[in-house]
């Protein structure tokens, strides 16, 4: 859980790749989810022993200023778009 809230956190300061391009990697302003809309709310590049792992992009329905309102009750969408080949115990770590 520690994790997932240190990632969630880290995705929220990662502002300056709003609707752009993350370690070459184009993200989507909005996209859909069971029907409803979401949007691009941060997005950060992950690396491992100065390697670019993979771009984490996080899309909430409003815009989310802290934690509390990334975590509330609602769809969200987490993206990874991997940079290198990983193998699954990698990305566990």
């Amino acid at each position: 859980m520690r994790k997932y809230i240190f990632l969630m956190s880290m995705l929220l300061v990662a502002s300056s790749a709003l609707a752009a391009e993350v370690g070459g990697v184009k993200l989507d302003d909005k996209v859909g989810v069971g029907g409803q809309e979401l949007v691009l709310n941060g997005a950060g590049i992950r690396t491992r022993a100065f390697f670019k792992a993979y771009v984490g992009s996080l899309y909430v329905p409003a815009k989310a200023g802290d934690l509390a309102a990334v975590l509330a009750r609602g769809p969200r969408r987490v993206e990874m778009n991997l940079l290198r080949n990983l193998k699954k115990a990698m990305l566990g770590g």
